[in-house]
């Protein structure tokens, strides 16, 4: 009876324990625990995590442990004051559906695969898995839970998180509580964060533990050992979320060595014990994902660092972008500071982080103080100090790009608040006379708030302009956030938007094969359950990567694959794809039109894209013994596309008013990408810019036809028999008069309107 007592006793200790911090803390660490069980799926694998992340938190900061208890509830200048703005930076876009870059290129597909299971199913091959989807599942779960437009709330939770975080740094500088929320909601609302905080870019989600671990290791004089176990855990969580984290992580990790060995015998076996478990506490959230790459690869932290781990399936070469960071070795040596004058080499979004470098150069300047011993300097600003420095230089030396560094912002500024707070402390001469000093500390606190606001209201301008995803606000269209407002909560799955038409086709497909990029998202949003091939990313692979690719597909065996194509991405064409996927051996059987609604039933979120159903070469004719010969035939009468070619200019308009400028002498080609012949009836009208009667010539290979043309429309209809991977070139031939269009330099002699052709099998 007494041990069920305090059982019952220790229970509701706990839930009374359980804050808004540490409930985002079970969250993150069952995820990381999901991990270890990627062999099995199902309720019971989440409920299990959950409880095991639970016993870890409850032992590393038990209910009556005095990390808790620091930060119990939210006052209410901080809800006014940090909590508010932030919902309100989250309201801004939230309800329009985030379809930004890298989140379609390969964040969908990382995190559907593994929280359902390993992070490649049986058939995939290599897809865009640059880093541990641990930050990715973490997305996915609250996507899953709450639709996806509200999945997003994950980043504004963080962010809030966060400035609990700073709450508790920022005491130790300042006791106004009004004060203090001011400095945190400055440092939060820098523009390189709440650009993100609507979407699902994940550069977020390590703020909060980056910033626990600054507390602890800065902040925490005396630390037990389980607060060393949980400064270790923090580490190994915050390399797991993205690697760019070991930028601040090192230096974290060198303090924290030091610290424990100064305060602790080694030679102690309970101690040594301890450390070691410190070791076990770092490696358990990043063993999970990297031993996985290391089987399959034989690169831990594929494809990255290839030069050193030398893994078969990526290239050599040092992967790297150009088009961002420092420009020379002298900018590497001095970015933080020359950042500020390069800031379009920053972020393609546009973000100045005065802070991050200002920090840095204070930072230095410490230290030269100290040195001199011109200033006596506390012991939580140096260790604030020796954190932050070495992090900035070892992240301007290799990378420079700041989006994953947004921290260094919220850092640099803590610095430059407790070296103010040093400032106004140690200088005599403000203490010297009461009236001196009350005046001049009044002045001080009015300019350091009109200095927030302008910060603020700076990033605010940014903020409004730009975003990630490059979505409105609701300022900017607030119909249509109005709009897509109703479909919160509604819009759990993307093939549920679909038009019956594209249901059809995604119920076809057996395995998923990108030919070009930003389309993996799409596919795996519709069908996550069948194999997804990267063709697209074959070229980064070698020569290893190219044998397991034709491995991959002969495993597979005589299936459907179906590739989503997104015409003009990257300036790659239909045709480019086409080609791609016929020289890696594939054959085309049938192209259509695939109409994608994102999550909206709106015009601007209705994408259209090109979908074509291809065979391997090497089963083609166990496919067609399985279907109907005659369906098959038919299929692939669509496999003919049009090109205008020379003379020609862009279509204006689409659909049944569009129209195209042709010039003098202008050619239009039909390829044919079947194997077998395909019959094309063609149709247009086309008119001059004078009611003066010229002359149109059209000729092919088996067509020859004159007509006259004036500036009312004529129509023109011809047929040919396209032959199996031939194309077929129609040439055009006027004497009619340019227009004259003084502000329009192109060559404008004829208008093609409403150019539509059909396809069939000749007879």
């Amino acid at each position: 009876m007494l041990i069920k007592e305090n059982i019952i006793n220790y229970l509701l200790r706990a839930f009374k324990y359980f804050s808004f911090e540490n409930l985002l803390f079970i969250c993150y660490l069952s995820i990381y625990i999901r991990q270890y069980f990627w062999s099995f799926n199902g309720l019971v694998v989440w409920i299990t995590s959950l409880i095991i992340a639970t016993s870890i938190i409850l032992y590393l900061r038990p209910p009556n442990g005095d990390i808790q208890n620091e930060n119990k509830k939210f006052n209410t200048p901080f809800l006014l004051i940090v909590v508010l703005p932030l919902c309100l930076f989250y309201l801004l876009r939230f309800p329009f559906p985030d379809s930004s870059w890298d989140v379609i290129n390969y964040h969908f597909i990382n995190g559907e695969r593994a929280v359902v299971g390993f992070p490649f199913i049986q058939g995939d091959f290599f897809y865009l898995s640059y880093s541990n989807p641990i930050s990715d599942m973490l997305t996915t779960v609250f996507r899953h839970t709450l639709g996806h437009r509200l999945g997003t709330v994950l980043n504004l939770l963080v962010l809030i998180w966060s400035g609990l975080i700073l709450e508790k740094i920022l005491k130790f500088f300042t006791h106004r509580n009004y004060l203090r929320c001011i400095f945190i909601i400055t440092l939060l609302s820098f523009e390189g964060i709440i650009y993100e905080i609507s979407n699902y870019w994940v550069d977020l989600l390590a703020i909060p533990l980056i910033l626990e671990i600054t507390y602890l290791l800065s902040f925490v004089k005396h630390k037990t050992k389980r607060q060393y176990f949980f400064i270790s855990l923090l580490m190994g969580m915050a390399v797991g979320l993205k690697l760019t984290n070991l930028y601040i992580i090192l230096p974290a990790l060198a303090i924290a060595l030091y610290q424990y060995t100064k305060n602790n015998n080694l030679k102690s076996p309970s101690t040594y014990y301890s450390f070691l478990v410190c070791v076990v506490f770092f490696a358990l959230p990043i063993i999970p994902f990297h031993s996985y790459v290391f089987w399959i690869t034989g690169n831990p932290i594929y494809p990255h660092y290839n030069w050193i781990f030398r893994s078969p399936y990526a290239s050599l070469k040092v992967m790297s972008d150009d088009t961002l960071g420092p420009e020379s070795r002298f900018d590497a040596y001095f970015w933080p500071i020359v950042m500020l004058y390069k800031v379009g080499r920053l972020s393609p979004t546009p973000t100045y982080p005065f802070f991050a470098s200002l920090g840095y150069l204070t930072s230095i300047g410490l230290f030269l103080f100290i040195a001199l011993r011109k200033i006596r300097v506390p012991n939580n600003i140096q260790i604030l100090c020796l954190l932050f420095a070495p992090s900035v230089f070892i992240w301007g030396v290799v990378s420079g790009d700041f989006r994953y560094v947004t921290v260094f912002e919220i850092l640099g500024g803590v610095i430059l608040i407790s070296v103010g707070q040093l400032f106004l402390r140690e200088n005599h001469w403000l203490s010297n006379k009461r009236f001196v000093s009350i005046s001049v500390l009044k002045i001080l606190k009015i300019i350091i708030v009109v200095f927030c606001v302008l910060k603020c209201t700076f990033s605010i301008n940014n903020i409004l302009k730009y975003e990630w995803a490059g979505r409105p606000t609701v300022f900017s269209n607030f119909s249509g956030y109005i709009k897509e407002l109703r479909y919160v909560l509604k819009d759990y799955s993307l093939y549920e938007f679909l038009p019956e038409q594209s249901k059809s086709i995604v119920n076809l497909a057996q395995v998923w094969i990108p030919s070009s990029p930003v389309v993996s998202g799409y596919m795996v949003l519709l069908n996550p359950f069948i194999p997804y091939v990267d063709l697209h990313h074959l070229s980064m692979r070698g020569a290893a990567g190219t044998n397991k690719f034709n491995e991959t597909i002969h495993d597979l065996g005589a299936k459907r694959y179906f590739s989503l194509i997104n015409p003009g991405t990257l300036g790659l064409s239909l045709d480019w794809s086409l080609n791609e996927l016929a020289k890696s051996g594939f054959v085309p059987l049938r192209l259509q039109n695939f109409v994608v609604p994102y999550f909206s039933s709106s015009p601007e979120y209705k994408y259209d894209f090109k979908i074509v159903e291809l065979v391997p070469r090497e089963f083609e004719a166990d496919i067609e013994r399985q279907s109907d010969s005659k369906k098959i035939a038919e299929m692939k009468s669509t496999l003919v596309l049009d090109q205008w070619l020379s003379g020609c200019y862009p279509e204006e308009m689409s659909g049944a008013n569009s129209w195209r400028w042709c010039g003098k002498s202008s050619s239009l080609a039909f390829k044919n990408y079947a194997n077998i012949p395909i019959l094309v009836n063609f149709n247009f009208y086309v008119q001059t810019g004078s009611e003066k009667f010229s002359n149109l010539t059209i000729k092919g290979k088996a067509i020859s036809d004159s007509i006259k043309v004036n500036n009312r429309a004529s129509q023109f209809n011809g047929s040919v028999k396209v032959q199996a991977g031939e194309t077929y070139v129609i040439s055009l031939f006027t004497d009619a008069d340019a227009i004259v269009a003084p502000s329009d330099p192109r060559s404008l002699h004829i208008k093609i309107n409403n150019f539509t052709y059909s396809k069939s099998l000749p007879k």
